[in-house]
């Protein structure tokens, strides 16, 4: 009897880690929550997003953009992160780890939508464009790799 088994790509990867984040911008963007759950959420949202962009940024990005035919989907990814960081920049400047009000849930949810639409990206259009250029073992090392820096950027927090 043979076993098979299945081995994680970088694509696998974060698009678990984007299932999480998904959970976490649902109770962001619920008002129904409590501000104080909404606020431990977003501070946990905004620490995934920090370590998970800045690991996808070191591993498969860097991979993507020396592909001609991904670097203008790659900068864009790049672009949207880079965006999201102003937002959180902003969001630090209102201390949002400490206060909650109706300027830090605007920018919150303001967050939120950029994010969804970059993991809408990602999952429908930039992973058949990684697939498209790299083989199965290339996104199996990646993986590797983007465990290592995803990991280094939890630790440097």
């Amino acid at each position: 009897m043979q076993v098979q088994i299945k081995v994680a790509t970088i694509l696998s990867l974060i698009h678990n880690f984007h299932e999480g984040l998904k959970k976490s911008i649902n109770v962001v963007n619920n008002e129904k929550k409590s501000n104080a759950k909404r606020q431990a959420e977003l501070i946990q949202l905004i620490d995934l997003l920090k370590a998970l962009w800045k690991a996808e940024e070191g591993s498969l990005y860097q991979v993507l953009l020396k592909k001609e035919h991904s670097q203008t989907a790659t900068y864009d990814a790049i672009e949207d992160h880079a965006i999201a960081f102003i937002l959180i920049e902003d969001l630090e400047a209102l201390d949002y780890k400490n206060r909650w009000n109706t300027q830090t849930a605007s920018k919150a949810r303001v967050l939120a939508e950029l994010v969804m639409h970059h993991i809408s990206e990602n999952e429908n259009e930039f992973f058949k464009e990684a697939r498209s250029v790299l083989s199965h073992p290339e996104l199996v090392s990646l993986a590797e790799k983007f465990l290592s820096e995803y990991e280094t950027e939890l630790t440097d927090e």
